[in-house]
């Protein structure tokens, strides 16, 4: 297990396990870690993404809208993305 520390201000929210590849994770080797962060002195989100290794912060991306705290993030692919919105779409026509 490691710890990271956020910058100043940052609040951290719920991290989750990034597979590097489509495959499933086996260890440490093969992830990212994520987290969304808020800033309390910039009062400004960010999504923030560490390798699983080294626990060195990759990106920080600001975002456009406040995240709120407790949000939780859900990873799929682009194909189960469209199966999804295609299911909707389908029960939306037959109702």
């Amino acid at each position: 297990h490691a710890s990271v520390m956020y910058r100043d201000g940052d609040i951290g929210g719920e991290a989750v396990i990034i597979p590097k590849s489509n495959i499933v994770a086996s260890d440490t080797n093969d992830v990212y870690v994520g987290t969304f962060v808020y800033n309390t002195h910039d009062e400004g989100s960010y999504f923030l993404l560490f390798d699983g290794v080294t626990n060195e912060q990759i990106a920080r991306v600001k975002l456009p809208r406040r995240v709120p705290f407790g949000f939780h993030a859900l990873w799929i692919t682009d194909d189960q993305l469209h199966r999804h919105i295609e299911y909707h779409k389908k029960k939306r026509s037959e109702s």
